[in-house]
């Protein structure tokens, strides 16, 4: 039997799913011959579009039905069902194809999808006459055999390929032995690459096993139809509804490492900022994505963040290592990594029995209230070949509590650093965040925490100097173009992504920390040109959930305190350990007097 969500071919139409598979106001992804379709019912009507968003083609089906408007999970932009038009925009819009309903099928004429998709191909990149080989790209020097191999360093490899991009240009190869490698950093290049994920690209290999290796077996690993049929159940519990409901109890967490700070700062001890932002990552990922009250912050000792801050260096360690060793021999390094594994899938594995009490107590028609409760339905209502494994479960658990804390936490951070070096701009900042108190309100309500320009200027110039995956190692799986450029199947194509934002060709004063930038008509351009959460169908879910703890974060903090560094032996420096991390970050607080 095939899916519900795979097209038929019966000649001169084509079966795109079945009725069945439609539920009313929830967009279905459908693909058919590489275009990716979203099938919507509203109210009874059928419609068929491009299912990728024009913005930054995250995937439509991800998104939610308002009204007679289906919303992009990404950045919120708004198409009518029915005639695909951008709300506001005459001119931009998703197609529209022709399709109806007979017995328990939805057909469609796939002519008109093949029509569209060479008319699509004219016009894309990648369509040129000559073609250029990555034979005939720069390299950078090295040695006989080993080639570059011995000049890419794990915890500095980002700014060592960021260096050869500014001497090489925007296109170069490296050599590894037995590995073609090119690096791409032109922005079109990378917005090419990123928006054929996953049918032309996948994550690179040598990534893939190792994140495979060291347990982790989810949504960040998965590739082709794997990884639609867990993204399908994993994006709603991030959805805007999800969050607003989440509000209260973020409320709780922020509440929490207030009180901690307030301790910190009246017994005069500085305060390790990013392991405490850790803690509050992680607490606020468990709390929402699975109901769970890891609550790190008023606790010491054998946590969950510290098990899980031994997997990400882990995971770059091994990522570069020129020999897989850990397949012969475990070092006490590898064997601490895998008792930080056991330790996280037990805690994992107490979440997963608690959800599974709540639904079974709340009897066959329980809804789920996050993502775990989504997957552990899924289990038991899917069809065989949908169903998650208690592996892919476990997997999608851990990957989410790594992706939530990392990223987020060193964000912040970064923030906080960028924000010392520059008074004038903490300065404004704070009083953007007291107007939030004018009216005599003890803590922002969840609409507040989306209105505040400066501060979100302030995230995007973070993200642009400091993005915490200034790189991405994917992998050709078929021979392609990209531009100009020839690619043939298996060659590993590494995109940088930071260095587009630090290029003066796009940006005035491209090393300085100018939030305003972000305040000007030109901020629709710029943003155009930083990927902090990707681009293209494998769009980061949790964006919206990571912006919303950094509104968060941040208002309580400069409400709260005034800060200030704590003389250190060295500078703060860029450490690459599968994210972007401060080296070190120490501050003192002081409880502020606000009248």
């Amino acid at each position: 039997m095939n899916s519900p969500n795979t097209a038929v071919d019966t000649k001169d139409k084509v079966v795109l799913c079945c009725r069945h598979a439609l539920k009313d106001r929830k967009p279905l992804g459908v693909q058919l011959e590489g275009v990716e379709l979203v099938v919507l019912l509203v109210d009874g009507r059928l419609s068929v579009l491009h299912g990728v968003c024009r913005h930054q083609w995250a995937l439509m089906s991800n998104g939610h039905v308002e009204g007679d408007a289906l919303v992009c999970a990404a950045h919120g932009w708004r198409y009518d069902c029915f005639s695909g038009r951008k709300s506001g925009s005459a001119s931009v819009g998703l197609a529209k194809f022709e399709a109806w309903i007979e017995g328990d099928s939805v057909w469609i004429d796939r002519d008109q999808v093949l029509a569209w998709k060479r008319n699509a191909a004219g016009q894309a990149p990648g369509s040129a006459d000559r073609t250029l080989s990555i034979d005939a790209l720069p390299t950078p020097p090295g040695v006989p055999v080993l080639g570059n191999a011995l000049q890419l360093k794990p915890n500095r490899i980002h700014q060592i390929l960021e260096d050869w991009c500014r001497q090489l240009g925007d296109r170069y190869r490296i050599r590894l032995p037995g590995t073609q490698i090119v690096a791409l950093a032109d922005p079109e290049d990378v917005r090419t690459v990123l928006r054929e994920r996953p049918h032309r690209f996948r994550r690179f290999s040598r990534m893939a096993n190792a994140i495979s290796e060291i347990g982790v077996e989810g949504l960040f690993n998965a590739e082709g139809t794997d990884w639609f049929r867990q993204r399908r159940m994993i994006v709603p519990g991030f959805s805007t509804r999800r969050l607003r409901g989440f509000h209260d109890r973020l409320t709780t967490i922020v509440a929490r490492l207030e009180k901690r700070w307030h301790h910190a700062a009246t017994a005069g001890r500085p305060v390790d900022m990013r392991a405490d932002l850790m803690r509050f990552t992680v607490d606020v990922t468990t709390g929402l994505s699975f109901g769970y009250d890891s609550n790190t912050i008023e606790k010491e000792g054998d946590l969950l963040q510290d098990h899980l801050n031994r997997i990400f260096p882990a995971l770059n360690d091994r990522i570069n290592a020129p020999v897989p060793y850990w397949r012969y021999v475990s070092l006490p390094r590898d064997r601490a990594v895998a008792k930080a594994m056991t330790e996280v899938k037990g805690i994992i594995g107490d979440m997963v029995e608690k959800s599974r009490q709540r639904l079974a107590a709340a009897g066959p028609d329980a809804a789920p209230e996050n993502v775990l409760e989504a997957m552990l339905l899924s289990q038991t209502e899917a069809a065989a070949q949908e169903r998650l494994s208690d592996d892919h479960l476990v997997g999608n658990v851990l990957t989410l509590l790594l992706a939530g804390e990392d990223t987020t936490a060193n964000t912040l951070a970064w923030m906080l650093y960028l924000l010392l070096e520059n008074p004038a701009h903490l300065a404004t900042l704070r009083d953007e965040v007291d107007d939030l108190y004018a009216e005599g309100r003890t803590r922002p309500r969840f609409e507040d925490l989306g209105g505040r320009p400066f501060l979100d200027a302030v995230t995007q110039e973070t993200m642009r100097l400091k993005s915490v995956a200034p790189m991405l190692f994917l992998e050709a799986l078929q021979d392609t173009t990209v531009g100009d450029l020839d690619i043939p199947a298996g060659t590993s194509v590494w995109v940088l992504t930071r260095i587009i934002g630090l290029s003066e060709r796009y940006f005035p004063e491209p090393e300085a920390f100018k939030p305003e930038r972000w305040l000007t008509a030109d901020a629709a351009s710029y943003g155009e040109l930083l990927f902090p959460f990707g681009y293209g169908p494998r769009f980061c879910p949790g964006r919206n959930l990571a912006l919303l703890e950094i509104r968060a974060l941040m208002t309580m903090l400069l409400r709260s305190f005034d800060i200030e560094r704590v003389a250190e032996g060295e500078p703060v420096r860029e450490h690459f350990a599968f994210t972007l991390m401060p080296s070190s970050l120490h501050l003192r607080l002081c409880p502020r007097t606000v009248s």
